[in-house]
């Protein structure tokens, strides 16, 4: 089974909403009402195909990978030492 990855792009080009669901450790149904969608659409292989809904699940994917690296620790040496520390951004 394919995992979900931010910065990859869905393969054959479809989005797969259960694939976030296993990556987000929730439900499609969370999923569809964070995107906005039908919980029917994202369940349905033969609606879940349709272009309306790929592309409002790719424009989420978008998004995604460009907040991510918001929320990715930064390293950083630690004071007076050698060793590494992970900061998040902002800090």
């Amino acid at each position: 089974m394919a995992v979900f990855a931010i910065n990859e792009t869905p393969t054959k080009g479809i989005e797969e909403p259960t694939l976030w669901a296993q990556a987000y450790f929730t439900t499609v149904e969370h999923i569809a009402r964070f995107v906005d969608l039908p919980a029917q659409s994202l369940k349905r292989p033969e609606r879940l195909k349709q272009t309306k809904i790929q592309t409002r699940l790719k424009e989420i994917h978008a998004l995604l990978r460009r907040v991510r690296p918001w929320f990715n620790p930064i390293m950083l040496p630690g004071p007076g030492t050698s060793e590494n520390r992970f900061l998040p951004l902002g800090s």
